[in-house]
């Protein structure tokens, strides 16, 4: 599911997915099994790039980035929150901005990121192209389009990104990708937000915006015709690397007692049915977001040109 998603992430040209490896782990020589190695989020040259800023910082000059910030499903400490606003009625949660980094904030940041926040939340509820002048348009229709691919259903509810850089012209982006644990659980007949147990913050509003649909029909067709293929090729070689060591895995793990009273170890012994009922479900829903966003076989398509709207002061 992550490997999927992170992959698609890649192809799509998000500014940052992280990479990640399945390792299988030795102590003092006891066989541990199967896991994967992620790369961390994290402000970084070559991962969050973006100018870090120090925690409780009061200069106007540097306040306005760069922010990494999480819209969480839980409360914390260090964060705000404000009641969702929606143009388009239905369920609707608690927003909560969660700092990642700086993970401090001043009075000066506190107030620049509510009112930040507070204006993009307005735009969703009146379903304004104002949104745009805070929110970049590209990234949010890539961001968008990996998670309808994959049907992730705990999309935009918890572990979904954001960042911010430093700057008048600066916006916010939605990346990285984060946790697609829930991937392929939702329809492959259907947007995975009308099927989302918790909520999906904001996409539900957005995908009422004329500016965002069309964004993301010309990022679609684009997509499918010139980075998609491949990807099935890509699950086929990482399931065929993995299949030894989840056997190994099970082997290690089937007749031990759950951890602290949890759930039993999984059974991935038949990675060629996880690959496949995957693969059933990528292409059925593939097929179905073709009568939503169309066919990229009746055209020639180019990259979209990114959106010029002017940053908001």
């Amino acid at each position: 599911k992550n490997f999927t998603g992170f992959n698609l992430g890649k192809r799509i040209g998000l500014p940052w997915t992280p990479a990640a490896q399945p390792v299988e782990v030795v102590i003092n020589g006891n066989y541990r099994g199967l896991y994967f190695l992620t790369e961390s989020i994290r402000v970084e040259e070559k991962r969050v790039n973006i100018t870090e800023l120090d925690d409780l910082a009061n200069d106007p000059a540097l306040c306005s980035g760069g922010y990494l910030v999480e819209l969480d499903n839980y409360d914390e400490d260090n964060q705000i929150r404000m009641e969702e606003k929606t143009c388009v009625g239905g369920y609707t949660d608690m927003l909560r901005v969660t700092f990642d980094t700086p993970e401090e904030y001043s009075e000066l940041q506190l107030r620049f990121i509510t009112d930040q926040f507070t204006a993009m939340n307005d735009a969703v509820g009146d379903c304004s192209d104002v949104l745009w002048s805070y929110l970049d348009l590209d990234d949010a229709a890539r961001y968008y389009i990996v998670e309808e691919i994959i049907s992730h259903v705990e999309a935009y509810h918890g572990s979904t990104y954001l960042f911010r850089n430093r700057g008048e012209g600066q916006k916010w982006h939605f990346s990285p990708l984060w946790d697609c644990g829930n991937a392929f659980n939702g329809p492959s007949d259907d947007f995975f937000y009308n099927h989302a147990p918790y909520g999906s913050t904001w996409i539900a509003s957005m995908r009422a915006n004329e500016r965002f649909n069309d964004k993301v029909r010309e990022t679609w067709l684009w997509f499918m015709q010139n980075s998609f293929n491949g990807l099935y090729d890509d699950i086929d070689a990482y399931v065929s690397h993995l299949e030894e060591a989840a056997k190994a895995d099970r082997r290690r793990w089937e007749h031990e007692p759950a951890p602290d009273g949890g759930l039993p170890v999984c059974d991935n012994t038949d990675m060629q049915g996880r690959k496949q009922a995957v693969l059933q479900h990528l292409q059925a829903k593939i097929n179905w977001l073709k009568t939503s966003f169309g066919d990229w076989n009746n055209g020639t398509y180019s990259e979209p040109a990114r959106d010029t709207t002017p940053a908001a002061e």
